[in-house]
Parts: structure tokens; C-alpha cells; sequence
């Protein structure tokens, strides 16, 4: 998984994400980057032979805001990520109980639970 995929994967949204990641604290990107890689590890191991294409992970707030995401989605501190949704593999992806997978304005997001 290459440095680019952990944000928003084209366009501006590719370019103020990588802008806004670049500025943060090293250890912090350290985080984030081992955070998007684990969330796309599990996702493949719960679901083997699955059709895996992510969309989205860390996200800069100027990216947040353009898709009208939540003031405090975890996209911002780069605790989720999202897959395309395709149309012949409609359900969910299966997660363990320690994260959440929802349909969200057409995309799978799969995150931590918060507050565990």
C-alpha cells in the first residue's frame, strides 16, 4: 500500500489531503499510516475473495467539509476508510466487533467503534 492510498484517492481531494497529512507531526503520519494499513488488513482477512477497492482514509478538513462529512468524523484523525461499493457484491463487509462497517453516501465506511 503506497503513502498516497491512505488519502482520498484522486483530484483535489488527493491534493489538500496530501497537503494537510504532510504538515502533521511524523509520529502522527506514523499512526495514520499504520492505522489505514491495519483497517485494509482486516478488511481483507474477514473477507476473503471479496472484490477491495478503498476510496478514502485520512481526510483534511477542506476534503471533510466538500463531502459534507461529519464535524468529527474519524476520516480527520485517519481512523476510517472507505470502499467502493460494487454493484454484484452488495452487502457489507464483515468487520470484528471492534469496528463498524455502514453504507454512507455510497461507499462502505469501516471504522473503530468509538469509545472502546
Amino acid at each position: 500500500m503506497n503513502r498516497l492510498s491512505f488519502y482520498d484517492c484522486s483530484g483535489q481531494d488527493g491534493k489538500d489531503n496530501k497537503k494537510a497529512f504532510s504538515r502533521l507531526p511524523s509520529p502522527l503520519r506514523l499512526v495514520i499510516e499504520q492505522t489505514q494499513t491495519k483497517i485494509q488488513q482486516i478488511v481483507e482477512q474477514y473477507n476473503p475473495g471479496r472484490k477491495i477497492q478503498p476510496t478514502s482514509g485520512f481526510r483534511s478538513p477542506v476534503t471533510n467539509a466538500r463531502h459534507a462529512g461529519e464535524v468529527d468524523s474519524l476520516h480527520l484523525f485517519g481512523f476510517a476508510r472507505d470502499f467502493r461499493i460494487f454493484s454484484d457484491e452488495p452487502m457489507p463487509f464483515n468487520v470484528p466487533d471492534f469496528m463498524v462497517c455502514l453504507k454512507s453516501k455510497g461507499c462502505w465506511h469501516v471504522a473503530y467503534k468509538r469509545g472502546i
